[in-house]
């Protein structure tokens, strides 16, 4: 056939191919689509009423003054006085609406952090975050999450 072309080249070229081609992802995630682990939760405000569906609920706490500053896992650097939060999961860029459960005070926040899920903790929010949350002086608190906004496209 060809010159210098042997059976075992041409199986390995074979199979060279074979990799490229066979071996791609070919799902595609719509936008819209949710993200691992979150679930729809039906709850109760403070007061009773039925305040929606949540995304998800569980436990927030506010991330260490000692972070101030540092670069998040975003790229950009924590601010402790910004609307900002850690999520497991969420894209960075994501909006979210995160109510304390225990008081019915809400605040938005933009997620531009990671943490690793080990307990009932969903969200790590900023200082400020925190404190429109009421929740420095406990250090956490049961809170309820709506998604507002994922990124259209990447956060950096």
């Amino acid at each position: 056939m060809y010159p210098g072309l042997t059976v075992k080249k041409l199986f390995v070229l074979f199979i060279g191919i074979l990799c490229v081609t066979g071996c791609g992802n070919t799902s595609v995630r719509k936008a819209d689509s949710k993200s691992p682990g979150i679930k729809k939760t039906d709850m109760k405000d403070a007061a009773g009423k039925q305040s929606g569906r949540y995304d998800e609920v569980g436990i927030a706490s506010f991330i260490s003054d000692e972070y101030d500053g540092k670069m998040t896992a975003s790229g950009v650097r924590y601010d402790r006085n910004k609307l900002t939060a850690a999520h497991p999961s969420l894209p960075f860029g994501t909006r979210i609406l995160i109510t304390n459960l225990g008081n019915t005070k809400k605040v938005e926040v933009t997620v531009i952090d990671r943490f690793q899920r080990t307990t009932d903790r969903v969200v790590n929010v900023s200082h400020k975050a925190g404190l429109d949350l009421d929740l420095i002086e406990s250090g956490i608190a049961k809170v309820g999450i709506i998604i507002v906004e994922k990124p259209v496209q990447d956060f950096n």
